[in-house]
C-alpha cells in the first residue's frame, strides 16, 4: 500500500529526529567518556542498576520509542521493543568501541569522523524503522 506524502514526511521527520538522538549521544560519549561509564558501567550498574539511574535510562528509553511508535503506527508492542532494542544496541555499541578506540582503523579514511558517525546512526535507524523512510 502506498503512503501518503503526510505518512512519508512524518517518518522522514521521525527518522532524522532518531538520527540527531543518536549523533547527540556518541558525541555525548566521546566529550564526557567518564560519565558514560558511570551511567552505564560502573558500580551504579551492578550487580544491579541504582535506582535512581535507572529513572533516568527509563526516560532515555521512552525518547527512542516515542518517535519509532510514531513512525511504526499499527506495529506491535513486542515488535516496536525489539527494533528499540537493535536501534540503542548499535549506537551504543558504535560509541563504546569508538571511545575505547578499537574502531578507528576500520573507519574510512575519506570521510570524516562527524560523516561515519551519521553514516552508522543512518543505517541504524533504517534498520530500525525496516526501511520505511527509503
Amino acid at each position: 500500500m502506498a503512503r501518503s506524502y503526510a505518512e512519508t514526511m512524518g517518518l522522514e521527520f521521525e527518522a532524522e529526529r532518531l538520527v540527531r538522538m543518536g549523533m547527540q549521544f556518541i558525541d555525548f560519549a566521546t566529550r564526557s567518556p567518564q560519565l558514560l561509564e558511570l551511567m552505564y558501567e560502573s558500580e551504579l550498574t551492578s550487580p544491579a542498576p541504582d535506582p535512581a539511574l535507572v529513572e533516568f535510562q527509563d526516560q532515555g528509553h521512552e525518547a527512542l520509542v516515542k518517535p519509532v511508535r510514531e513512525a511504526l503506527d499499527g506495529f506491535s508492542e513486542e515488535e516496536i521493543e525489539v527494533r528499540v532494542l537493535a536501534l540503542w544496541s548499535t549506537i551504543y555499541g558504535f560509541a563504546s568501541l569508538r571511545r575505547k578506540h578499537m574502531i578507528q582503523k576500520v573507519e574510512p579514511r575519506e570521510l570524516g569522523r562527524d560523516e561515519v558517525t551519521r553514516k552508522v546512526v543512518q543505517v541504524a535507524v533504517n534498520a530500525a524503522l525496516g526501511n520505511l523512510t527509503s
